[in-house]
């Protein structure tokens, strides 16, 4: 039985819930906006207070700094009194040769600690043997500074990479109000000047954490990135949340988008709108607008497509350029064969689990309600499937015509058999 209501009617009926959420959504979003605004003052607080940390770690460096080269002064005095032994003894072991004849005659050799000890000279014994100590004190002591240098040399490459990680700023000439923590983070943001007539708001508002999180950030503002990689290539981009390893790794000027998930959005350059919410959701956007996607790989294979909609896990995942679809529930516009998948249509609303098309024909303007309801054809309405055994629809059902298989009788001719009918 076919509905009396025109296309534009039912696709209004369709879309209803779409565009309720959608607007739910949009209210949401800005509220997020609004208590971003707000956050900025306790933002300052932090990043005063982060501000006093990194100077009185600067201190403490130069403090190292200073001990570090008192360190070395002892070390090198060490050594002069190490090489000063060394020759006392090279001159009393030459003392020693002349005191003591040489054992075969013709030939004059060093004294061994052997030929010392049986010297006649008793004192000349206890001074070498006071000396070799010593000596062998010194030059213990000498490697106990050596490691000790060693530690101050790897303390103070700590403390280096420490302070290179808490990197909390506004760059000079900026508008300011940026916070930046990570190896990268915020690594090139714009140098500008408010008083020379630039925008007050470029390369300002943003927070990043995470390594590489806004690394590439010149002029956008009021960006927000959580996660190594999160908007790791961003330029001019502005007003974009990413949460998420590698979310939004790829925008450049893309504005106004959502990204919560690892990889969700990680292709898009330059769409513009879209929410994504789901590991590598929208994966594969490049600069389609005004999107959402809400769950694990939904719209993953979405470019340029506009103002679709998908909620389920894997719901619309081979959709690329369509427009105004919506689809709810896992799999939704998949469908149980992974060939049958939309691509290029537009218009169309399923809802249910794996609800959509029957074949690979592209569709549009299709609805299909219930588990495994399917479209066979464009402009076409279906609800339920081949196991559902009865349908009940309350209230009056207007038809415009009524086919049994290939045979159709329009409201005129329907009217006229009942009035023929009733005698009317």
């Amino acid at each position: 039985m076919e509905s009396t209501a025109g296309p534009q009617q039912s696709f209004s009926q369709g879309t209803k819930l779409p565009y309720v959420l959608g607007v739910s959504l949009i209210l949401a979003l800005v509220g997020l906006q609004i208590f971003q605004f707000y956050r900025y003052r306790e933002l300052e607080i932090r990043n005063d207070r982060n501000a006093a940390l990194l100077a009185q770690a600067l201190k403490l460096h130069v403090q190292d700094t200073e001990q570090l080269a008192q360190l070395a002064d002892q070390h090198a005095q060490t050594r002069e009194k190490q090489v000063e032994t060394i020759e006392q003894l090279s001159q009393l072991k030459q003392q020693l040769a002349q005191a003591e004849p040489a054992k075969e005659s013709g030939r004059s050799e060093p004294p061994t600690d052997d030929d010392v000890m049986k010297a006649e000279s008793s004192e000349l014994k206890r001074i070498y043997l006071v000396w070799k100590r010593q000596l062998n004190e010194m030059w213990v002591a000498f490697e106990s500074v050596k490691d000790t240098l060693e530690d101050m040399k790897r303390a103070r490459e700590a403390d280096r990479q420490r302070l290179a990680v808490l990197s909390t700023f506004s760059p000079k000439n900026t508008y300011g109000h940026n916070m930046f923590v990570g190896m990268n983070a915020g690594a090139s943001v714009k140098n500008h000047i408010v008083a020379e007539g630039d925008d007050p708001s470029l390369a300002s508002f943003n927070a990043a954490l995470g390594e590489n999180a806004l690394a590439t950030n010149q002029q956008g503002h009021a960006n927000t990135a959580v996660g190594a990689d999160a908007l790791s290539t961003n330029n001019d981009g502005s007003m974009n949340v990413a949460l998420g390893m590698r979310s939004l790794a790829n925008n450049t000027a893309g504005a106004g988008n959502v990204a919560v998930g690892m990889s969700t959005m990680y292709s898009n350059k330059s769409g513009r709108h879209n929410s994504a919410v789901g590991l590598q959701a929208l994966f594969n956007l490049d600069d389609g607008h005004d999107n959402s996607a809400f769950g694990r790989d939904s719209m993953y294979s979405n470019k340029r497509g506009a103002w679709n909609s998908a909620f389920g896990v894997d719901s619309l995942p081979g959709l690329e350029n369509g427009i105004g679809n919506s689809a709810f529930g896992g799999e939704a516009g998949y469908t149980e064969e992974p060939n049958y998948q939309l691509k290029t249509g537009s218009f169309n609303s399923w809802f249910g689990y794996e609800s959509g098309p029957a074949s690979v024909k592209q569709l549009s303007n299709s609805i299909a309600i219930g588990y495994r309801a399917k479209n066979t054809d464009s402009n076409q309405a279906v609800i339920g499937n081949a196991d559902t055994a009865e349908t009940i629809l309350f209230g009056a059902v207007k038809v415009k015509s009524i086919c049994v298989g290939s045979t159709c009788v329009d409201e005129q001719v329907l009217k006229a058999l009942l009035e023929a009918r009733t005698g009317k």
